[in-house]
């Protein structure tokens, strides 16, 4: 827990009209700035973490940490809500406090003042949640589904693991009476005094409150030394069933089929969620023709799309034979890399019907 920022660095490695891309760096420290397994190659464990935001307000969060024993246990996400002094859970939060839904639309509302269960199970293979704060745009996040395997946890599931905290399950390590079911804490995020949790008395200073945690799914890559994990995230104003197709337009992007012979494609980068390709002429674009296979499986929700080596001459679109003009509903940047200058591309637009794209070179 670095109060100070001792170990922590974030810099912007990219933004544009079309996205911004966060780099944040940390070390894995307590809150007496131990590194944890500094024994094990004194080197410790740090983490690189990757915001990738569209326009739309909904981006990609990669994580990559480096660390040094496989089966080491890590919380790799928590729903946690930050609050100012004088503020209680109970004056920003909604009953249901949290909603979880699939991929099939399926949805289930979870609140704390009934018999919270530990793990949250309903409905079978959720993947997505809201946390219903008072108001209109909710923050929410879509996990891969699917199987995975946890050897540090020994765990092995169909689905990514929901796991909850409030005030019952922490009973032994909470003053009691406690003054809210949440668990609800004030040593984060602005108190400098040592510990890993101060159970809050009274809303007299910044606090705040968890309501998931230890969430568990698959990994996006794993090495000798890194396991990476993504997932998307947000703000909406729809809840879980409504967030369906967003869910499977990055899961089950549709399938490009390129239609112009000057390019390259190099497949659904869902670390990004965008198409990537290549230029075969960097920095002499030609136009750029390509269709997207949609359907109400694979639909399209804001289409992003990064073309490498296109140089800095700025493009037009056309979708379905159709000039966009609007420069609400078509964004575009470029990004300088070492090698080349990239386009960057994002197209407000949803879709569960074959789509054809052209872009081209403005002259």
């Amino acid at each position: 827990m670095d109060r100070d920022c001792r170990f922590s660095h974030v810099r912007i490695i990219e933004t544009s009209d079309a996205r911004t891309i966060v780099h944040w760096r940390y070390a894995l420290v307590d809150s007496y700035y131990n590194f944890a397994a500094m024994g094990d190659d004194g080197r410790g464990e740090w983490c690189d973490e990757f915001y990738v935001t569209y326009p739309d307000g909904t981006g990609v969060r990669k994580m990559v940490l480096h660390y040094t024993k496989p089966l080491r246990k890590h919380d790799w996400n928590e729903a946690i809500v930050v609050l100012p002094p004088g503020i209680r859970p109970e004056d920003v939060i909604n009953s249901p406090e949290v909603f979880l839904g699939n991929m099939q639309g399926q949805e289930h509302g979870y609140t704390w003042d009934d018999d919270l269960p530990a793990v949250l199970e309903e409905p079978a293979g959720a993947n997505i949640e809201v946390i219903n704060l008072k108001a209109k745009y909710r923050p929410f996040l879509i996990l891969p589904p699917g199987p995975f395997t946890a050897p540090e946890w020994k765990m092995n599931r169909p689905s990514p693991l929901f796991r909850t905290y409030c005030a019952k399950q922490a009973k032994g390590w909470r003053p009691d009476p406690v003054p809210s079911v949440y668990g609800w804490w004030d040593h984060w995020p602005i108190a400098q005094v040592p510990g890993d949790g101060r159970w809050v008395l009274d809303a007299d200073r910044a606090s705040s409150f968890v309501l998931t945690a230890l969430h568990t799914w698959q990994h996006y890559e794993l090495t000798e030394r890194t396991k990476t994990r993504i997932m998307l995230q947000g703000i909406t104003d729809k809840g879980p069933k409504g967030l369906v197709p967003l869910a499977r337009s990055w899961v089950n992007a549709p399938k490009l089929v390129l239609k112009s012979g000057d390019y390259q494609s190099l497949g659904y980068d869902k670390a990004q969620r965008a198409y990537v390709l290549a230029c075969e002429n960097p920095s002499q674009p030609t136009p750029l023709e390509f269709e997207l296979a949609a359907n109400e499986k694979s639909p399209i929700v804001n289409l992003a799309v990064v073309v490498k080596g296109w140089g800095r001459t700025d493009p037009a679109v056309r979708t379905n034979g159709q000039d966009i003009s609007s420069p609400e509903a078509f964004r575009f940047g470029h990004a300088s890399t070492l090698e080349q200058e990239n386009l960057i591309l994002w197209i407000e637009l949803e879709s569960t019907e074959p789509l054809r794209v052209c872009v081209y070179p403005q002259r």
